[in-house]
């Protein structure tokens, strides 16, 4: 068949809520527990979102096409400011992919949709969360949900090789801004904003190598340039960033395979705050026994303890902050699998993932 087409069309419904509450209580000087002033905050807020959408793709030789359209209306009540909003957005997205030759080695694909972020409640949330004697996170009732225009062009070789070129338009994109306190300027906060405008353009480079039978090379770069315009009257802000990962793997004798990865990125900017450079790399070794039933592990994450580091510019000072945390740290591991026998692989079911993205929205902590 040279040439078929199909339709798709469905319904969602989804109800979120929250309702997050904290009071203070203090000794007065009669010895009873009270309520003090200033310190009560609350937040119960309800989501309602309704959408349709419908999709239509089409192939026909080497030319495959697919449409879609999303309209969503939502509806969110304030209940604590008493304040009602209600909406109707549209996303169209498209996907196009393009067969240079009839083996396929050499393929195009480009895409451009119009997607939509919600704040996570912790964000919407009022009530501030203590985390020194100087600083403290607190949320934003007034947080709009985020706009994204993405779009991309890919040249795709041999399945593996891509490069990959395109921007991601950001409008009223969530932030977290650092400020001061107004009733003790040596106090300091972390909230989150709407900022105007913040556009990356980049180039994503994949490229898996095996120089030798014994030497497997991957290699995933990105480069980015970051617009920022804060507010509606800032100054443009541009920087320039980099991400990158690398797995090198060795087939050794004796059933022995050793792997080094690096992961890294450069100066991070996001508000009047920065993150430090990162590097990291990890070592693992795998010796395999028994026919590959048993397999042994050794390994260690983060070899140079690299650790993240944040610094925080505000109208008098600049602080900075370096986190050093078990988790992150460096580490050790020791494993031993074995497997006794083939068994019988169950079938799995699934259900629409982007309900798990809603539930991720109540349940999500500040970081």
């Amino acid at each position: 068949m040279d040439s078929q087409s199909r339709f798709l069309a469905g319904v969602k419904y989804t109800h979120s809520s929250i309702d997050d509450y904290s009071t203070y209580e203090g000794v007065n000087k009669y010895e009873h527990w009270t309520l003090v002033d200033g310190y009560q905050h609350g937040l119960k807020y309800k989501e309602q979102i309704y959408a349709g959408y419908f999709t239509y793709s089409h192939q026909w030789k080497r030319l495959s096409i697919k449409a879609g359209l999303r309209a969503e209306h939502v509806r969110t009540d304030n209940l604590t400011s008493h304040v009602v909003t209600k909406k109707l957005d549209w996303f169209p997205s498209v996907q196009v992919t393009y067969s240079l030759n009839r083996l396929q080695t050499w393929m195009l694909a480009g895409e451009y949709a119009r997607y939509i972020e919600r704040p996570h409640f912790a964000a919407l949330s009022p009530n501030p969360i203590q985390l020194s004697e100087y600083a403290y996170q607190v949320g934003n009732p007034q947080l709009r949900p985020t706009y994204i225009h993405r779009f991309n062009m890919t040249l795709i070789y041999d399945y593996r090789y891509t490069l990959t070129m395109g921007g991601n338009l950001h409008t009223d994109l969530i932030r977290e801004f650092s400020k001061q306190d107004a009733a003790n300027p040596e106090i300091s906060y972390i909230t989150y904003e709407n900022h105007y405008r913040e556009n990356h353009w980049f180039v994503a480079l994949s490229t898996p190598f095996q120089p030798f039978y014994w030497w497997r090379l991957s290699l995933n770069l990105i480069g980015v340039r970051q617009d920022i315009r804060t507010y509606r009257d800032s100054k443009m802000q541009s920087h320039y960033l980099f991400f990158g990962n690398a797995l090198s793997s060795f087939s050794l004798p004796f059933d022995i395979t050793m792997e080094f990865r690096y992961e890294g990125n450069s100066r991070l900017y996001s508000g009047n705050s920065e993150v430090a450079p990162m590097h990291q790399v990890h070592f693992q070794f795998r010796k395999r026994l028994l026919d590959d039933r048993m397999v042994i592990t050794l390994g260690m994450n983060n070899l140079f303890n690299r650790m993240a580091s944040y610094s925080g510019h505000l109208e008098n000072y600049s602080q900075h902050t370096r986190i050093s945390i078990p988790s992150s740290g460096r580490r050790f591991q020791v494993g031993i699998s074995y497997r006794f026998q083939q068994g019988k692989k169950f079938r799995q079911k699934s259900v629409e993932k982007t309900i798990g993205g809603e539930r991720n929205r109540l349940t999500r902590e500040f970081k």
